[in-house]
């Protein structure tokens, strides 16, 4: 008992002598943070320009489609897939793209890249297949600008197209990277209330961490 009250006055003791410093601390990081999240969500409604010659379209999760046996029969895309990949084929469609980059790659081995699945969704979207160049080795947002940013050269203009919550850190580090310009375009449609709200407070770490520690990427 003696010593768990040793323990309790010696960090009852730290407390009392930095917890000005603490609350500070405390203080500062939750202001940045807010900031940051008001960012995100002024970012929902995009900048983008268009008609613009290039459209960019981030990846997003792939399913496994699983058989009565137990036996994964193949892949299929995620809602967040069908959402980025409706928008910019609806663009297409409508003359205001003319090229799609799929980015995005494996979850795992045995599975089909984002790119791939983004790529056959567009098709059965009928985006021609001569319109659309796939990049199948990135695994973040960072190496989907890293990794896409040379296959663009010849785009004028380049849209990056996502779910609205992912906007803001997309042009982050497009910025960070040293895009020329990468304007942004929110998907048509949105993801679930609470599947958004999740992903906009993790979109707010990212930026911070991405701010805070960005120059380790590059």
């Amino acid at each position: 008992m003696t010593a768990h009250w040793q323990v309790f006055q010696s960090v009852r003791g730290w407390f009392s002598r930095w917890k000005w410093q603490l609350l500070t601390i405390g203080t500062v990081a939750g202001l940045v943070y807010g900031s940051v999240l008001v960012e995100v969500g002024m970012s929902f409604g995009g900048n983008a320009t268009l008609p613009a010659d290039c459209g960019m379209v981030f990846g997003a999760a792939v399913h496994a489609v699983i058989g009565a046996d137990g036996t994964i029969m193949g892949d299929v895309s995620g809602p967040g897939i069908r959402r980025r990949v409706r928008t910019a084929a609806d663009l297409y469609k409508k003359g205001q793209i003319q090229k799609l980059f799929m980015s995005g790659g494996k979850g795992n081995a045995s599975q089909a890249s984002e790119a791939e699945i983004m790529r056959a969704e567009a098709l059965k979207m009928g985006v021609p297949a001569s319109r659309i160049v796939t990049e199948d080795l990135s695994r973040s947002t960072w190496e989907n600008l890293k990794n896409t940013r040379p296959l663009t050269a010849g785009c004028k203009t380049v849209i990056g197209i996502s779910d609205r919550y992912h906007l803001a850190r997309i042009r982050q580090l497009a910025t960070q990277q040293g895009w020329r310009v990468l304007e942004i375009y929110p998907a048509s449609t949105h993801a679930a209330p609470y599947f958004e709200l999740r992903s906009i407070l993790r979109e707010g770490v990212g930026m911070v961490w991405y701010g805070l520690f960005g120059f380790l990427y590059t």
